[in-house]
């Protein structure tokens, strides 16, 4: 079997929809099959081209890292503003049919999947399978299209203000949303990242749906040094006499995407009221986004210390792993969430730290089921200062997901996720 991967993120690249396509090659090509990938040149998360080597440029065909051969579609640059990134998604997608037909002069896919967001990937994957008569599946790595009435207003909320900007945009991301749901509604079988999306998504529309965890994504192979999540020793925390206050500030961590469904800025706050309440905290945020100014803004206007790191390297997210006492995963309040698995989930319980879930739905559940630590409820600044005010004056909980990296490894050896792609495809290429 063949397989033509479209997706608009790829190695050199360095992310979760990276890694996850590194783990769609190696499974397929380790049973035998071969593989065709339409990406653009790597420019995210900047916007900006990331490297000046031939094999990566527009037009340009090349073999990657895992044997399969890589066609670069054109891209355009872009700033973190959504009319910016639409227009070049849009780029990316129309100039991807281009390059999957060239692609497939070179050998004829038995079946396509895409991979979105971006959504754009499922318009190039319908209109490449309808060209091509053969059936197409799409890996749906986020609740869309049911987010697209809250990201255009996330802003203008923030601001307090709607925003003609915000108004303007929109109904453009509304029609986007409408036309993703057509070509769901259209491909011949979906891939989800947990259960209960897949069952969402099977009573929406009616067709083949697997559940392909990112817990798979563990020492997933691709071009930049993967972060590690060997476990490390819970960080030593209490006094003498456990049953007594920490005697230093708790150190917690966020790191991961500074964007609008993280809502960071709720986490700052939940900071700086346990520091109102005379319990020192050291925050730190290690990540990139849409929403990092906003999240520097809140944090200078509440005078609470938080050291914001950025997009860093791999061996400075272990070291700051090390460092923390509390690691977070964190969503904002919104009703589409429920079916996310926030992508640095499983990665956050292995590194045996006590795991703060400010998630709801499939995320929260995880969280709860693996002993990992806690849960609290979104958008509620106050609940989270409470619970990191009850971690201070109990220490001794910080320990409780000590065995986390043994419960990840346990479950990713019980998933047998290869061998269910592998019948997955089978299945719809032959019905």
């Amino acid at each position: 079997m063949h397989i033509m991967i479209i997706t608009q993120q790829w190695a050199p690249e360095f992310g979760i929809p990276q890694l996850r396509g590194a783990w769609f090659v190696q499974s397929l090509m380790t049973a035998g099959h071969t593989v065709d990938v339409i990406t653009a040149p790597p420019h995210y998360p900047t916007g900006k081209l990331l490297s000046d080597d031939p094999a990566v440029q527009a037009g340009a065909v090349a073999i990657g890292e895992n044997g399969e051969r890589v066609w670069r579609s054109h891209f355009r640059p872009h700033t973190a503003s959504i009319p910016s990134r639409m227009v070049d998604q849009l780029v990316v997608a129309l100039s991807s049919i281009r390059a999957a037909l060239k692609a497939r002069a070179v050998h004829q896919p038995d079946v396509i999947l895409a991979s979105a967001p971006p959504l754009p990937s499922a318009f190039t994957a319908w209109t490449v399978a309808r060209i091509l008569h053969v059936p197409f599946i799409v890996d749906v790595r986020d609740a869309w299209p049911d987010l697209s009435r809250y990201v255009a207003i996330a802003d203008s909320v923030l601001l307090g203000k709607t925003t003609l900007r915000g108004t303007i945009r929109q109904p453009a991301i509304n029609l986007g949303a409408q036309i993703f749901d057509r070509m769901l509604r259209s491909a011949n079988g979906l891939i989800t990242t947990n259960e209960r999306h897949t069952c969402e998504l099977q009573r929406r529309y009616r067709k083949p749906v697997i559940t392909i965890s990112n817990i798979e994504l563990e020492n997933a192979s691709t071009a930049a040094e993967p972060v590690s999540t060997d476990a490390v020793s819970p960080t030593s925390v209490t006094s003498p006499n456990p049953s007594k206050p920490l005697t230093r500030p708790l150190r917690v961590l966020y790191a991961g995407t500074v964007g609008r469904a993280q809502g960071i800025e709720n986490l700052v706050r939940a900071a700086a009221i346990t520091q109102h309440a005379g319990h020192p905290i050291e925050l730190t945020v290690a990540g990139n986004g849409a929403h990092l100014k906003v999240a520097k803004a809140v944090a200078k206007k509440l005078g609470v210390p938080v050291e914001f790191l950025g997009r860093v390297d791999s061996s400075t997210v272990r070291e700051r792993y090390s460092w923390a006492d509390v690691v977070m995963v964190h969503l904002r309040p919104w009703e589409p969430l429920q079916f996310t698995m926030p992508s640095k989930t499983f990665e956050v319980i292995s590194t045996g730290k006590y795991v703060v879930g400010v998630v709801q739905g499939a995320a929260a559940e995880l969280i709860e089921h693996a002993g990992a630590g806690s849960v609290v409820p979104p958008g509620d600044p106050q609940a989270l200062a409470d619970e990191f005010q009850r971690l201070a004056n109990t220490p001794e909980e910080l320990t409780k997901n000590a065995c986390g990296a043994d419960w990840v490894r346990s479950k990713k050896a019980a998933q047998h996720s290869a061998q269910r792609l592998i019948t997955f495809f089978d299945r719809l290429t032959h019905s």
